[in-house]
């Protein structure tokens, strides 16, 4: 047995991209705390690749709508996207764990995180092909219904992702808990973490923009204005224009 702060835990189990998607599936924790405990290089690394295979697969889908250059973009954009909300999150989110009384340090608070977003990457991974049948089945970007096409395609990823970030962290909330020393802890915690990466996570996708392009504009990696407006003006817009037809 090895003590890494207040936790001992065994030997880093053997691991691998295969191992560590199964284990964040399942939630684990057996296998996930002393992983997580024991953050290393090749623990980053692993979470990293998980997180962009599964990203560029539902970026890819995003961008099949507009053409297959605006998919090259997403699959590149969308891991992209779940890499910096770590990074801006990370130190963020182990001061909160640490307000809350849940003992992580800031290796292990990240590698939580990029963890969490690792098992959102295989949840988009594993919807991208029907969403790419529905992105191709809706009216092309240059048809009379390619309006009503985007923003469906918008309201579609917005809900799909939301989903997986909210399923990964739900999921990862038995592991907090093992590291909780008061009950409540970890829940406050779930809660705070998960608030601070969406609302992050939803501006700087506005600020990537586009995932999969609009009627009328061409093809662009990055918008030439990618600070003008934010994400929450855009979807109130677009779900009431879907709602009320205007």
């Amino acid at each position: 047995m090895a003590s890494v702060g207040w936790v001992s835990v065994a030997a880093q189990p053997a691991s691998g991209a295969l191992w560590l998607a199964g284990a964040l599936c399942r939630g684990d924790v057996a296998e996930l705390r002393p992983w997580v405990a024991r953050p290393t290089g090749r623990s980053f690394l692993l979470a990293a690749a998980l997180l962009g295979v599964g990203g560029a697969a539902f970026g890819a889908a995003l961008g099949a709508w507009r053409s297959p250059l605006q998919a090259a973009y997403g699959a590149v954009k969308l891991p992209l996207l779940f890499a910096l909300t770590a990074a801006c999150t990370g130190g963020l989110n182990a001061m909160l764990a640490k307000l809350y009384g849940v003992p992580l340090t800031l290796g292990q608070s990240v590698l939580a995180v990029l963890s969490s977003f690792a098992l959102a990457g295989v949840v988009l991974g594993s919807v991208a092909p029907p969403l790419a049948l529905l992105a191709c089945s809706l009216p092309a970007s240059d048809s009379a219904g390619a309006g009503q096409a985007h923003r469906t395609v918008l309201l579609v990823s917005v809900g799909l992702v939301a989903w997986a970030g909210v399923a990964a962290n739900l999921r990862l909330f038995a592991l907090l808990k093992a590291f909780e020393v008061v009950p409540g802890q970890a829940l406050k915690t779930l809660a705070s973490w998960l608030g601070v990466n969406l609302f992050v996570g939803a501006q700087l996708s506005w600020n990537l923009r586009p995932f999969f392009g609009s009627p009328g504009l061409a093809e662009q990696l990055l918008r030439d204005d990618p600070f003008d407006g934010t994400f929450y003006e855009c979807v109130y817009s677009s779900l009431r224009a879907l709602l009320l037809g205007s």
